[in-house]
């Protein structure tokens, strides 16, 4: 299933279906399929940022202007291998994300970096598996796999990639797709979407909140009672609520009427809580700022218009908006950029210039690397601060 695809026809249509009371567990995977560690020996205890481009590691240090010099360059040892800038996560000092092999995307694999050795580790998955959302807690790394009219399999990966169980989930009455994935004390919330029900018309759509524990038995299955489009992404607030975005009120003849909400939902009352407006429609990734209680959503960048973030303060409901566009409309720039949080401000990695935004101070700071020549830059490692940002 070729996520990027979907995530096209997700916009203006989605998703899910009633599914059964239990998964069945599948035990470990087989022969796993490791690749060798990959390690690079850098010095990286000086560096201000580290950027892999496509075929290259960049480190970089700042001078007392806040201009980039980069220090070094080394080829990529994997220049086959294409991160997915939108799935990655962290735990401790690594990072994980969904990464596939080019121009073959079948081939799919979690990567892992350990931000202070740059060294990597990789994991395979079988031919038919793919990973459509994924989420980490302390000691595990999960994702899942839809199947057509079939069943969901979740995968839970040890940090270390080491061990592997497959968890299947079986749902034969509709096209399934989770969207998103929350770990919770015990439990594992997965926003789920379906569309193409058998018995019901070609349009009817479910949204759903799935409850699981941790080996993906169904605890409570919440209908979110929309039916019109499909919920786009979730956020979590180390407490109890979540916040999902909604792209899409609804498809009329084949257009799209955009939407602005973000619906908070209690999940220890299980209901909805509230809605919020926001000025920027197409709401679609959004991460939740806990050192500043607020709210950062990114502008569903597959739909016209400007590459747009909102920041929406919990405490008072004030946004602010700005823009990329500028610099998200050159030729060759990777689309979405990686987006990254430290110390509660903001940091997106563009093909030219390295953004940095507080939100606290509202003020934004750009780090030029049109010296670099990038070509598709992916990921980068954030190590200090630009100096007129630090605390």
């Amino acid at each position: 299933m070729n996520r990027k695809f979907f995530c096209g026809i997700v916009s203006s249509l989605v998703i899910i279906c009633m599914l059964s009371s239990c998964s069945i567990r599948l035990g470990d995977s087989g022969p796993s399929k490791h690749d060798d560690a990959i390690n690079y020996g850098i010095e990286t205890s000086d560096a201000d940022y580290i950027i892999y481009d496509f075929d290259s590691i960049n480190v970089f240090k700042k001078d007392k202007n806040n201009q980039l010099e980069l220090t070094k360059r080394v080829k990529r040892k994997d220049s086959d291998i294409r991160y997915w800038r939108e799935f990655f996560r962290n735990f401790g000092n690594t990072y994980a994300t969904r990464s596939s092999v080019s121009p073959d995307n079948n081939r799919v694999s979690m990567v892992t970096i350990d931000s202070s050795t740059l060294a990597q580790k990789r994991f395979e998955l079988d031919k038919n598996d793919d990973m459509f959302s994924l989420c980490i807690d302390d000691s595990y790394i999960y994702f899942s796999t839809p199947y057509a009219y079939s069943k969901i399999i979740f995968h839970r990966l040890s940090h270390d990639l080491a061990d592997v169980e497959k968890f299947e989930f079986k749902c034969d009455k509709a096209v399934q797709f989770p969207i998103a994935m929350q770990p919770v004390g015990d439990n594992i919330f997965v926003l789920t979407g379906m569309y193409g029900f058998k018995n019901k018309p070609t349009d009817y759509l479910e949204n759903h909140l799935f409850k699981f524990d941790r080996n993906f038995n169904l605890i409570k299955d919440i209908d979110l009672n929309f039916n019109d489009s499909g919920y786009q992404g979730m956020a979590y607030d180390g407490k109890h609520k979540l916040y999902i975005t909604k792209s899409i009120e609804k498809v009329v003849n084949n257009k799209i009427v955009p939407s602005r909400e973000i619906i908070c939902f209690d999940i220890e009352k299980e209901k909805e809580l509230k809605r919020y407006q926001l000025s920027e429609s197409m709401p679609r990734f959004i991460k939740f700022d806990a050192e500043r209680n607020k709210l950062i959503i990114m502008r569903d960048y597959y739909q016209p218009g400007d590459l747009s973030f909102t920041i929406l303060s919990l405490a008072n409901g004030e946004e602010q908006v700005f823009s990329l566009q500028d610099a998200y409309s050159l030729p060759g720039q990777p689309k979405p950029p990686y987006f990254s949080m430290k110390n509660g401000i903001c940091h997106f990695l563009l093909r030219d210039r390295i953004v940095v935004y507080d939100t606290y101070k509202k003020e934004r700071v750009d780090l030029p690397l049109t010296k670099c020549d990038l070509k598709e830059p992916s990921f980068m490692i954030v190590k200090t601060l630009p100096s007129n940002l630090r605390k």
